[in-house]
């Protein structure tokens, strides 16, 4: 089976934690602090999952971030 790719995106100064929590299941090829990197990386990469951290989603620039997601690039994502 091959291994999924995912990404990890975070805002704010949390990702050691975040990565650490996720590392243990999967294998984390690529974390982000930047909205136009994460949707540059995704549009390059073509990740399996994208997590993100909640507090984000709770924020309009998440929710449109999110919304652009799904919309353009399919691709499912999991709030952490």
């Amino acid at each position: 089976m091959a291994e999924s790719k995912v990404m990890l995106f975070e805002a704010d100064d949390k990702m050691g934690i975040l990565f650490m929590l996720i590392s243990e299941r999967y294998k984390v090829y690529s974390y982000i602090m930047n909205k136009i990197e994460l949707l540059l990386e995704i549009k390059t990469n073509k990740p399996d999952i994208v997590f993100l951290d909640s507090d984000l989603y709770a924020k309009i620039d998440g929710i449109e971030t999110t919304q652009v997601i799904r919309c353009q690039y399919d691709v499912p994502i999991y709030y952490i």
